[in-house]
């Protein structure tokens, strides 16, 4: 079995490689190159991020207060690998070209689909890695050269787990609500999504938050989480808790295997019907930016995306409660009118198999780009305004703020619009969903680190100016690449 696992993944990986190489006009090992090199670059970015944001300590610890800053880093790690795979599981295609030619083949189905995931679940867990450096930082100054060893090999082994056990749980849900209550395929990936992220925050939230060492109290069904262990498998190396580790790796492998058995196909199913019954406007430009919009509007990401906001308003504002948490709030509840916008890296990949036909109307090559950028800010903007008006509300914002707010939705939108032509996404392949996230993930980091830098050097008006500069700059570049890709896409035809 393992032997075709690996002969699936390595085609899918394969596939989507060639594809990206017909885009680029590169060789297959170029491209690979070149993924290596994100990859590497990412690894350096994410230590960077964690020795900044973590000052050294020459005093010691006691063991309450290190238990607890243990918990906490485990368990946010836990949260960003099970949100990121919660977010590439809504956005996995049902069904793939390389599925109907594996049916063909004597390759069961659970070998065919776990192959195609395992690349996805890959990437996932190395970009949850890339986002936990923190972790791993911390876990270096409490912890000496031994007990730290343990602890990377935790963090990684329980982001692989939790991330095949997350995605296990949605197909499983998805498959359910699908084939039990005949909801539509849509409707199902988003719900599934929305209850996998609920479940996540409900049971790592504890500790995730638990900003004050508490009297020691009984054994409560919290102790038996996969991250509670880790840590006491750190601190005291007994063998029972490395057991019950154990067991939650052996049990999400297990369940990752059941979920492959699972039928995925979807069948006769419509779609989300957002926005129906509104007349195109007249226009080349508009009646472009009316069809983009319809496109962004109508998939599983946006309507999770907008389903969020409000827990995510309410998390801030909980937040700003705690005072040694205020700091942290205020720079989230400016952050999440962005949020949003970074659905732009599927601007992209949806519709390149169809750009050639506009280029006959307009006479250019390029003419989606501006289009395209306006209908996923308004997009982008939909949600966005709702959440701001929120957090004004609570008194998470200022008014005064909105300068500051608009420039990051715009560089959060040009990051992702770079990052969806760099990775193309494709409904032919899983993966791209993880490399367009992943890339657009990086962009965002790095230009926020930069953009910090430039307001933390000079002044807040510069370091504005500093944001739009690199925002015109990813948005130059995506129409650079996109043009020219949009070229070889009659190909796909």
């Amino acid at each position: 079995m393992m032997s075709r696992l690996r002969a699936v993944a390595s085609v899918s990986v394969l596939l989507w490689l060639r594809d990206l190489a017909a885009l680029f006009h590169a060789s297959s090992r170029a491209v690979a190159l070149g993924s290596a090199m994100v990859l590497l670059g990412a690894t350096a970015l994410g230590l960077g991020l964690a020795a900044v944001a973590l000052k050294p300590s020459s005093s010691g610890y006691p063991p309450e207060l290190k238990e607890l800053m243990l918990r906490t880093a485990f368990s946010t790690s836990a949260v960003i690998g099970l949100l990121i795979i919660v977010v590439l599981a809504v956005s996995l295609p049902p069904r793939t070209a390389l599925q109907s030619l594996v049916d063909l083949l004597p390759v069961r189905r659970a070998e065919a689909q776990l192959g195609q995931l395992l690349p996805v679940v890959a990437l996932g867990a190395a970009f949850g890695l890339v986002l936990s450096a923190l972790t791993i930082a911390l876990a270096s100054q409490l912890l000496g050269p031994v007990a730290f060893g343990a602890a990377c090999l935790l963090v990684v082994g329980n982001m692989a787990a939790l991330q095949m056990l997350g995605l296990s749980v949605f197909l499983a849900n998805s498959c359910l609500l699908r084939r039990r209550l005949r909801i539509p395929q849509q409707y199902a990936t988003t719900l599934s999504g929305a209850l996998v992220m609920a479940a996540a925050l409900a049971a790592f939230s504890g500790d995730v938050l638990n900003l004050a060492t508490r009297p020691a109290q009984g054994w409560t069904l919290g102790d038996l989480l996969v991250t509670r262990l880790a840590v006491k498998t750190v601190l005291q190396g007994s063998l029972l808790d490395v057991a019950g580790v154990l067991l939650w790796w052996a049990a999400s492998l297990v369940s990752f295997l059941a979920a492959g058995r699972l039928n995925q196909q979807s069948g006769g199913t419509g779609g989300i019907r957002l926005l129906t019954g509104t007349t195109a406007p007249t226009g080349r430009f508009l009646s472009a930016v009316w069809i983009q919009l319809l496109i962004a509007v109508r998939t599983p990401q946006f309507v999770v995306t907008a389903l969020s906001a409000v827990p995510l308003v309410l998390g801030a504002r909980w937040l700003s409660s705690i005072d040694m948490m205020a700091v942290a709030a205020a720079q989230l509840a400016s952050g999440l009118p962005a949020v949003p916008f970074a659905l732009s890296m599927y601007a992209l990949g949806r519709t390149v198999k169809y750009r050639w036909l506009g280029a006959s109307v307009h006479g250019s090559w390029s003419w989606w780009v501006a289009p395209t950028g306006v209908a996923y800010f308004l997009a982008g903007a939909g949600v966005a305004v709702f959440v701001y008006a929120g957090e004004l509300a609570l008194g998470l914002v200022e008014l005064g703020d909105l300068g500051s707010v608009i420039a990051r939705t715009v560089l959060v939108l040009c990051a992702g619009l770079l990052g969806g032509a760099l990775a193309p996404y494709s409904e032919e392949q899983g993966l791209s969903v993880a490399a367009s996230g992943f890339l657009t993930g990086l962009l965002v980091i790095a230009s926020t680190m930069f953009v910090s830098w430039a307001r933390s050097a000079t002044t807040d008006p510069i370091g504005i100016l500093a944001e739009g500069a690199v925002a015109v700059l990813f948005f130059a570049l995506y129409a650079l690449i996109g043009s020219g890709q949009a070229r070889d896409a009659a190909r796909y035809l």
